[in-house]
């Protein structure tokens, strides 16, 4: 009987510890947990004098977008950013909306009248859709630093990096731009490959989303940072792992996974297949005015001022592809304005071959004149005209072809200009007999 009194005696302290701890979980009601958490995200949204970036998803299909914040006490709130809703190359500011932290079965940011800059991913077009984003936000996670958020409507999760004091906005986003531009802008369909463990796996990228596999696809959506990219969630799962972060290394070849991860992100592809493959998706790539070889330059100034002398304007001298309808051949494309300022252009084809070791052999071909978009006399009358002469013989026509064939025809090395051999959008083509015979060319 003793026994069963100390037995007894024993568990009614363990329950009432138990009991104890349980009253201690829950010792604040919901709504002042809820209002803690509110006040603890506005406290440190708005004690960030440089703002914060937003990793911005608008829903669980689309890329990742950068987006500049800077919250302030009257419940304003100034967003900036530049990207492709915004038209490329336009840095866009707005500073007339308002924000508000309120409780709706937690916290959310809600951003609560319309911004230029924000609601452009939320906008109904025609489809009645739009981009399809979300402008209110669970927050899920806060601290001085960062906020982990869930959108309400789409429910793809962003986050938002508080940015170190002095932050410049422009140059930012001229930075996220540039990455962009070393990396993936106009890359669509063009094949990575994802080296990790000893294994490569082959990626196609559309819009910053990469994806793998036939029929039911694996997809990995990304947003450019200002030292690389950032996978979405918890990133690339390789080989058990998972990779996230990734930064664009010194050679500007290959994007460095950062976490614990041995993987690395590459071209799938030489420079010259780069070039073959952007001028059969219809990309043109343009002779610059300068920046070439001395000798090349040389070239360049007296077909220009050939044309000039006798009262026309060079517009452009670009490398380009037409289908002759049956394939896509290699062209020269020239455009120049008459004296009159009448647009004129013409198309003359092109001799090429891709070789090993990205080299490159261009020869001049014959004028064409069936495709729709060129005037069938407009590169008969540039090669005249380029000799700084209106003299329509033969002999002339012949010593313009001279001119335009030594800018343009030789067997070339082609380099990246930027050294980036995932997005070489500017091009060297260096001959292989002369180091002063170079092209500066570059993807419009």
């Amino acid at each position: 009987m003793k026994k069963n009194i100390i037995i007894f005696a024993l568990l009614s302290l363990v329950l009432a510890s138990c009991s104890h701890m349980e009253e201690n979980l829950f010792d604040k009601n919901a709504s002042v947990r809820a209002r803690e958490a509110m006040d603890n995200a506005s406290n440190a949204f708005l004690n960030a004098p440089s703002g914060w970036v937003m990793y911005y998803y608008p829903n669980q299909e689309r890329c990742g977008y950068n987006i500049l914040m800077r919250f302030k006490s009257d419940e304003t709130v100034v967003c900036a950013t530049a990207n492709d809703l915004t038209t490329r190359n336009h840095y866009e500011i707005d500073s007339l909306s308002t924000w508000e932290i309120i409780n709706d079965y937690g916290p959310v940011l809600t951003f609560n009248t319309y911004n230029d800059v924000f609601h452009a991913f939320s906008d109904p077009l025609p489809d009645g859709v739009g981009v399809g984003g979300d402008y209110e936000f669970l927050i899920l996670e806060s601290s001085e630093d960062f906020v982990r958020l869930k959108g309400k409507k789409y429910e793809a999760y962003c986050e938002m990096h508080r940015l170190p004091a002095g932050t410049d906005w422009k140059a930012y986003c001229e930075q996220i731009q540039k990455m962009d531009n070393l990396t993936f802008y106009a890359n669509e369909e063009m094949t990575y490959n994802v080296v990790f463990g000893g294994q490569t796996i082959a990626m196609q990228n559309n819009n910053r989303v990469l994806s793998y596999g036939d029929g039911d696809k694996t997809y990995y959506r990304f947003v450019i940072t200002p030292d690389g990219i950032q996978f979405y969630d918890q990133g690339m799962l390789l080989g058990g792992s998972y990779a996230r972060n990734f930064r664009l290394n010194d050679a500007q070849d290959a994007l460095v996974c950062t976490d614990a991860v041995d993987a690395k992100i590459v071209a799938g592809y030489t420079v010259t297949e780069y070039l073959a493959l952007k001028l059969n998706q219809q990309y043109r790539w343009d002779i610059t005015a300068d920046g070439h070889g001395t000798t090349s330059q040389a070239a360049y100034d007296l077909i220009n001022a050939g044309l000039t002398s006798t009262g026309a304007t060079l517009s452009r001298i670009a490398f380009q592809s037409y289908n002759d309808g049956r394939l896509f051949r290699d062209a020269l494309f020239v455009e120049f304005y008459d004296e009159d300022n009448v647009i004129r252009q013409g198309l003359i084809g092109l001799s090429t071959s891709y070789g090993d070791d990205d080299i490159l052999e261009i020869e001049l071909g014959e004028n064409i004149s069936n495709m729709s978009f060129v005037d069938g006399g407009a590169m008969t009358e540039f090669l005249i005209r380029i000799t700084g002469s209106n003299d329509t013989s033969a002999k002339n026509l012949a010593k313009g072809r001279r001119l335009l064939s030594d800018l343009v025809a030789g067997t070339f090395k082609v380099t990246s200009v930027t050294g980036s051999s995932l997005n070489p959008q500017k091009l060297y083509f260096t001959s292989t007999a002369d180091s002063n015979v170079q092209l500066n060319v570059e993807m419009n």
